[in-house]
């Protein structure tokens, strides 16, 4: 049998000293790339006995410094990346796939035989472990939940490398404990986390905790601090025939966010007689400074655009997609949006115009690339109908400390990110002082102050003060 494949080479563990945070300080003894889960056990094994800390490496995607190693060695999964056939069960399937496997190769394997992997994460890049790992959220969560809901079973191993397999139902919080049902035949009794959640429609700032809670439920989102996963049995559901999808400009950011309440069904003050249904699985914000970016990069966005909308309406068999259609126009009209609002009129133009939803932090990354500074972008959500305020509150003081700023996301589930811009070095360490007390005036008004991101190495007092 041929030995794992490691090495102790600077040049090949560099590769895995940093992540989308541009954290720096990431150093390494060593890192493995197991191709089977015998060697990742082993690694573990070895690594426990030694005491030598790992730290687990999916895609590289992930923006708060999780994968970011202090020391010890590096687990890298991108060799584990089977993905199986989905199997059907009458109006749902199923599909198993290990922990390496890119998500945007598990979409397309759902959608090649009819179905949809509902999770959509921006970077579409990330490995199916990582995406578990952080339960990823992303655009359409607002309509389908984060990673979290379409998880139906786990297995992996602990740190020691012990090994264990987890189906949703199987393993439920009572009295306080969880019953974890390891390989080996031992059961492993577990504390379950009790703590009050925030009211907000998303958070990832620490382990997840209900009232007869899943042991599964648990794991996910834990960030690698439990256990590494090695393969996940995912949930899917059928396609649409299409997603109609489209962004609504508008000239005021006021116009855009009214837009968003009334496509969410919240509108109390509807006129006339026919009311305005839509049933969006996307909504998505961009501010003004957005769009002056992406006009900065050729996008050929409307000039007088000071906001806009990103939306996608799924149209099943048997729907009528000219009345969909009809619904939304009526809706921007009472709202006042632009005539030069795109609309996606085939596959085409509705992948162009998702690609500019994706174009949009890419944009910023390479901004801050050219600067040489980190990336520092709130992560806050609020509770519901808030987002003015908080929007408000944060202008307020980056306003003050004369710091550039980019605001967009998934403003459909009340969850912003906020880029801060620092010119240089230097004012980076200004700009990270008020990023710091962004924060934590979101916590100290009951918001949330990791919604997605996870708290990773980037973020360690993300919840501290709740």
């Amino acid at each position: 049998m041929a030995p794992m494949v490691s090495s102790r080479d600077p040049g090949d563990i560099a590769r895995y000293l940093s992540d989308e945070s541009r954290m720096t300080g990431g150093h390494a003894e060593e890192v493995y790339w197991p191709e089977s889960a015998t060697e990742l056990a082993d690694v573990l094994r070895q690594c426990s006995e030694k005491r030598r800390p790992v730290t687990v490496s999916g895609a590289g995607t992930g923006v708060v410094g999780g994968r970011v190693p202090i020391g010890g060695v590096v687990l890298a999964l991108e060799r584990l990346a089977s993905i199986g056939e989905p199997r059907a069960e009458s109006d749902a399937a199923r599909i198993t796939v290990q922990a390496g496997a890119p998500l945007e190769t598990v979409q397309r394997a759902a959608a090649a035989a009819g179905w949809l992997y509902p999770p959509d994460p921006t970077e579409t890049s990330a490995a199916i472990g990582g995406t578990i790992a952080t339960n990823a959220s992303g655009a359409r969560s607002f309509r389908y939940g984060p990673t979290r809901a379409w998880v139906e079973s786990l297995s992996g191993f602990l740190a020691d490398g012990t090994p264990f397999e987890l189906h949703r139902g199987q393993t439920v919080e009572k009295a306080g404990r969880l019953a974890m049902p390891l390989a080996n035949g031992r059961v492993l009794d577990i504390p379950a986390p009790d703590w009050s959640m925030p009211s907000t429609r998303k958070h990832a700032a620490g382990y997840f905790s209900a009232r007869g809670m899943d042991l599964i439920d648990l794991l996910i989102g834990s960030e690698g601090t439990l256990a590494v996963i090695v393969e996940a049995e995912l949930r899917l559901l059928p396609a649409p025939e299409e997603l109609l999808t489209g962004v609504l400009m508008f000239t005021e950011e006021w116009r855009a966010l009214e837009f968003v309440v009334a496509a969410r069904g919240e509108d109390s003050g509807r006129s006339g007689s026919r009311a305005f249904v839509v049933e969006p699985i996307s909504l998505e914000l961009f501010d003004g400074a957005s769009l002056d970016l992406l006009r900065r990069r050729g996008a050929g966005v409307c000039s007088s655009a000071r906001a806009a909308i990103f939306f996608e309406q799924p149209v099943y068999g048997g729907e009528d997609r000219d009345a969909w259609l009809a619904a939304y126009a009526e809706l921007a009209d009472r709202f006042g949006a632009l005539d030069a609002s795109w609309l996606a009129g085939s596959r085409e133009e509705a992948r162009c115009i998702r690609e500019l939803r994706h174009e949009l932090p890419v944009a910023i990354n390479e901004t801050l690339a050219r600067r040489g500074v980190a990336k520092l972008s709130t992560d806050t959500a609020v509770p519901s109908g808030t987002v003015n305020e908080l929007l408000a509150a944060y202008r307020e003081v980056l306003d003050r400390a004369e710091i550039e700023h980019v605001a967009f996301g998934h403003v459909g589930d009340d969850h912003l990110h906020l880029n801060l811009l620092a010119r240089d070095p230097d004012h980076w360490c200004e700009a990270r002082r008020v990023y710091d007390r962004l924060i934590g005036l979101a916590v100290e008004h009951g918001r949330e102050g990791s919604a997605e991101q996870g708290r990773g190495k980037h973020k360690p007092d993300a919840r501290k003060k709740r």
